[in-house]
């Protein structure tokens, strides 16, 4: 491995989806940087050669020597801060950044920041559509769709809403003065963090300097100790009260309520499940928050028709219902689509398995006994998955299709089938969404 030259100052870590634009940002700009990955050939390398032949590039492993002449390093989302040599250059004196940083160094516009375990790119869409209903131009991106440093110079956005991930907020210390939301939290990415308390401050960075907080009133894990001058509004399932989002049951339901007024019934929404008045409740106190019209609000929530592989619509078959929840890549996520379909008749049968990612799957056992007449598995983690389930209720599959046909014939009229993994995909599918538009196409095929 060669060695970055002095008059290298800034060194982009991570070559993907990111690192390219972090580059690509730093090129128009003229500055001196390098580009470092581990792979010999990361997915964006042919891009950087477009952009430019000069452009340093270095494969292989990070050391203190390769990191030498470095002022600031741009480190992409899915490269931990805790790598020797990043501590290393820390302890020298050289900044880490992310992109979201170097965007908004730049940016003017007012910000909703965005973060949780689970449904925030929902929100986040949702959120997005009840600023264009009230006739805003919204930047949406971050964590999901558009990386954030291609907005920069495009005047035509009024507000930034971004979801950002707890890799995202390890490096982030720029947000000020913004809307800040955390969803919730629970176990996720154990690989990568040495503790659960560990991933909750990560995803605690989020309130730092922040002019607004939004929270969900029945959860504990999304109050953050912020100054008593931050504006603080509230959401959740609890009765009505001044300033806050509520969500009353009916028997048909839910009504949604500002204050003491009536929004909405959900009847009325496209999204399915109790989770998804949580996350409509939270759009609209984050949208609340940026002063949104409430009406227009209200508008495109009932347009609103959720988002591909949460808890995802497919079709009925025989009067069971299929679901695709591939996006539910860790057990909070599961766990919240069971709770928001499930019933007391136990009428779910549950496709689950990929890549653990470290979880703890005996926070699955409660919400299967109580919902699920089934459990079929599948993926490396399924035997894990298996010791915390009766027996009774699990059998595994050889695959995603064989894993269809078992559900089906455990299944009968007023059932859910449901996939919800709480695991990653990676060990049989190139991504959730992969793995999700498999789901559909079976499924479908059956129909």
């Amino acid at each position: 491995m060669s060695l970055i030259t002095t008059d290298k100052k800034t060194a982009v870590i991570g070559l993907g989806k990111t690192g390219f634009s972090a580059a690509q940002y730093l090129h128009a700009r003229k500055k001196l940087f390098v580009v470092l990955d581990t792979r010999g050939h990361p997915p964006y390398l042919k891009n950087l050669r477009d952009l430019s032949a000069d452009i340093e590039f270095i494969s292989g492993d990070f050391s203190e020597s390769s990191l030498h002449g470095i002022d600031e390093i741009v480190l992409s989302p899915g490269i931990p801060l805790s790598n020797p040599a990043i501590q290393s250059a820390v302890k020298n004196g050289v900044s880490v950044i992310g992109d979201i940083d170097l965007f908004l160094r730049e940016n003017d516009k007012p910000v909703v920041a965005i973060t949780g375990s689970n449904g925030k790119s929902t929100v986040t869409t949702l959120v997005g559509a009840m600023a264009e209903s009230s006739g805003l131009v919204p930047g949406v991106g971050g964590n999901i769709g558009t990386p954030v440093l291609e907005f920069v110079g495009k005047d035509e956005f009024d507000v930034f809403i971004l979801e950002l991930s707890s890799f995202q907020l390890e490096t982030c210390s720029e947000l000020n003065r913004h809307i800040a939301t955390v969803l919730n939290v629970t176990e996720d990415h154990m690989d990568r963090y040495e503790s659960f308390a560990d991933y909750f401050k990560a995803k605690h960075r989020i309130f730092k300097r922040c002019s607004v907080v939004v929270s969900h009133v029945d959860d504990a894990l999304t109050q953050p100790l912020v100054p008593e001058q931050v504006k603080k509004i509230q959401y959740g399932f609890s009765r009505q009260d001044l300033n806050k989002f509520s969500a009353i049951q009916t028997k048909e339901g839910f009504d949604l309520y500002w204050q003491f007024e009536k929004l909405i019934s959900s009847a009325q929404l496209n999204l399915r499940g109790t989770h998804n008045i949580l996350n409509s409740l939270a759009a609209l106190s984050l949208g609340h928050a940026l002063g949104l019209n409430l009406n227009s609000m209200v508008d495109a929530l009932k347009e609103f028709p959720g988002l591909e592989h949460r808890c995802q619509w497919v079709t009925t078959i025989d009067g069971v219902e299929y679901i695709n929840d591939s996006k539910g890549t860790n057990t909070g996520a599961t766990i919240a689509a069971l709770n928001g379909l499930g019933n007391s008749e136990k009428n779910i049968v549950l496709i689950a398995g990929g890549v653990g990612k470290g979880a703890d799957f005996s926070f699955l056992a409660e919400p299967i006994e109580k919902f699920c007449k089934s459990v079929v598995l599948i993926g490396e983690s399924s035997k894990e998955i298996a010791k915390h389930l009766p027996d009774q209720v699990t059998s595994f599959s050889n695959g995603l299709e064989d894993a269809i046909m078992k559900a089906k014939a455990l299944s009968s009229s007023g059932d859910t089938v449901l996939l919800s993994p709480a695991c990653a995909s990676f060990d049989m599918f190139e991504s959730f969404e992969d793995r999700g538009n498999q789901f559909c196409k079976i499924v479908r095929a059956f129909s």
